[in-house]
């Protein structure tokens, strides 16, 4: 079948600029971002839908009307790229090798940069974040985690092994199982980091690796409960460009 010289110049046209737009000038966060939506095959509607960042903003961000963003991870987590990267260029926009310094190893995925949510100190065993602290203005690269957050460790603490400045990644793609740190989070706002030893139909059977405490906790006192993958130094941490 012949096709016509002015549609085969015109599809090859339209295939050349569709490369120009996802290999272009990635000097900035508005074409890295536009890099990343293109890439997954997104509308500027559909990433304001995820991130919850107005349409408008991102149509000046892209178009380079503004150069810069306090929502860099929320725009990261939309397009499915990493926030490291989105915000400053460096590294790669999805992933790269999980870092060697983990002290226990998780089950995640191999993605550069996840938010921190901010620091607790661990006292007893107890999580109580504060988001305010300094460290939720970054990212901690090389965490081995697919989706999920990074929370600081302010103060040393023997049980478990953590040190002032490391920080706990915690995944909140799977599930934990008997041996694994979690983070419990109870109907009464309390949250707890504890070792699953079994689950059963109504509880989850946990020991305090702060104090050594073996206790029940009731399945219908339990909001939530996610996944603790690994502590990593704080040489992952890298602080987002505003």
């Amino acid at each position: 079948m012949n096709i016509p010289l002015t549609i085969f110049l015109y599809c090859l046209s339209s295939n050349m600029n569709m490369q120009v737009r996802l290999n272009g000038n990635m000097e900035t966060l508005g074409s890295r971002l536009k890099f990343a939506r293109l890439k997954r095959q997104l509308t500027q509607a559909d990433v304001s839908r995820r991130s919850g960042v107005g349409q408008g903003d991102i149509s000046k961000l892209e178009g380079g009307l503004v150069s810069g963003s306090t929502k860099v991870v929320q725009l990261a987590l939309a397009v499915d790229c990493d926030p490291y990267w989105l915000a400053t260029g460096s590294g790669q926009p999805y992933g790269q090798a999980a870092a060697e310094d983990m002290e226990f190893a998780g089950r995640g995925g191999n993605v550069v940069g996840i938010p921190v949510r901010g620091a607790s100190e661990f006292l007893e065993g107890g999580v109580d974040i504060d988001e305010s602290d300094p460290s939720a203005e970054g990212v901690v690269l090389g965490s081995g985690v697919l989706g999920g957050y990074a929370v600081k460790v302010r103060g040393d603490r023997n049980a478990p092994a953590l040190k002032d400045g490391q920080f706990l990644v915690v995944d909140t793609l799977n599930n934990v199982r008997p041996g694994d740190l979690g983070l419990f989070s109870l109907e009464d706002g309390t949250v707890l980091l504890r070792e699953l030893l079994r689950e059963t139909d109504d509880a989850y059977h946990v020991d305090s690796p702060a104090w050594g405490a073996r206790q029940t906790l009731q399945k219908i006192t339990v909001s939530n409960c996610e996944l603790v993958v690994a502590v990593v130094s704080a040489s992952r941490w890298k602080k987002l460009k505003a």
